[in-house]
């Protein structure tokens, strides 16, 4: 009985946690088309970001992601798994961002990372960032896919 009561238990939790994710994703201030991603071959992916910011910029950066699965798109289930310090991933305008390494060097201090672990934070960067070439283009070197 105890083994049905946890099962039971567990699969409130996802249908809980699927129904956040749903609102959070649904209550995102910028709607950006995922970025182009072109593999080369030697895991450096050129990323020409086609649906532009709010000011009608678009992006172009080159990055290196080393260790990172060549998997092009996430769940936002998947992305909510990796919500620590030592293992951060976050969506922004529809992309999904491996920020592991960036945590430390963000100007603005690690706390504003490590609050956008695991979670759609694309209100948080907009809201900060909005309009700005140089976070953007230093989030692009971060990029590991797309959400789905």
């Amino acid at each position: 009985m105890t083994k049905n009561k946890n099962i039971l238990v567990i699969s409130v939790l996802v249908i809980l946690a699927i129904i956040v994710i749903a609102i959070i994703l649904n209550n995102s201030k910028v709607a950006v088309a995922p970025a182009n991603t072109t593999n080369t071959g030697d895991n450096t992916n050129t990323t020409v970001n086609t649906g532009g910011n709010a000011n009608g910029n678009t992006n172009t950066a080159n990055n290196t992601n080393s260790g990172t699965t060549a998997k092009t798109s996430y769940s936002a289930i998947e992305v909510a798994a990796h919500k620590t310090a030592s293992d951060c991933w976050s969506i922004v305008n529809g992309n999904v961002y491996n920020l592991t390494s960036w945590i430390n060097q963000h100007p603005g201090g690690s706390e504003a990372i490590i609050s956008m672990c695991g979670i759609d934070a694309s209100s948080e960067f907009n809201d900060q960032h909005e309009g700005q070439k140089r976070p953007a283009n230093e989030l692009a070197g971060f990029i590991i896919g797309s959400v789905r």
